[in-house]
């Protein structure tokens, strides 16, 4: 099948360095282009050659909403498109914006880095962050304990929680109250800043 799409304006600043992102789109979809005046043909099966055809038109619309592609990024792109055949340019770029995860910001390369941070950025309303205040190791080294005496059934589940409660109130005593409370709300404060926000009547009604 042949198929001859109009050049739209500044379509060529897709073809990258010697044409190198149409010879990827050539290898990965199976398809020869060739550059005419005023259009492209593309050659292949119909199923290749519209997808190809997608990608330009892809690109059209991405340039037209101001997306710009950074350097080497649309060459990763195009090498996971045509390895996925679920993939589309559009939707690599819209779902590859660039993510704040703490301090640093990370932009995904692949389909799986995206479907990665999708999925951190979507639990972190329901993180349940670990005690991460001086002597943490100790308080989950006691709550451990406790909780592998309750698998043992040498505790009941209330046993063991009551137990690790007392423990824990012994090493904050040792640790100073209300340096714990001080470092513990400098935690939470660095979390919410994060989007993690810690809801301790979450326990309550679990009782």
């Amino acid at each position: 099948m042949k198929k001859s799409i109009e050049i739209s304006p500044n379509i060529e600043t897709l073809f990258g360095t010697r044409d190198e992102n149409l010879h990827v789109l050539e290898d990965g979809l199976n398809i020869n282009i060739d550059l005419r005046s005023d259009a492209l043909e593309l050659e292949g099966t119909p199923r290749d050659v519209a997808r190809a055809e997608q990608v330009f038109a892809d690109y059209d619309q991405l340039q037209r909403s101001g997306y710009v592609f950074n350097n080497g990024d649309l060459n990763s792109m195009l090498r996971v498109l045509v390895a996925d055949p679920k993939v589309t340019l559009r939707g690599l770029a819209e779902a590859g914006r660039q993510r704040s995860l703490g301090r640093r910001t990370v932009q995904p390369k692949s389909s799986n880095q995206r479907k990665y941070l999708d999925a951190i950025e979507a639990t972190f309303p329901y993180l349940v962050p670990d005690p991460v205040v001086p002597a943490a190791d100790e308080y989950q080294r006691k709550l451990s304990f406790e909780i592998t005496e309750a698998l043992a059934k040498r505790k009941s589940p209330k046993e063991a929680l009551d137990t690790a409660a007392v423990e824990w109130d012994k090493v904050t005593e040792r640790r100073g109250r209300d340096k714990q409370k001080a470092a513990w709300g400098e935690k939470l404060a660095e979390m919410k800043a994060l989007g993690i926000e810690y809801h301790p009547d979450w326990a309550a009604k679990a009782k």
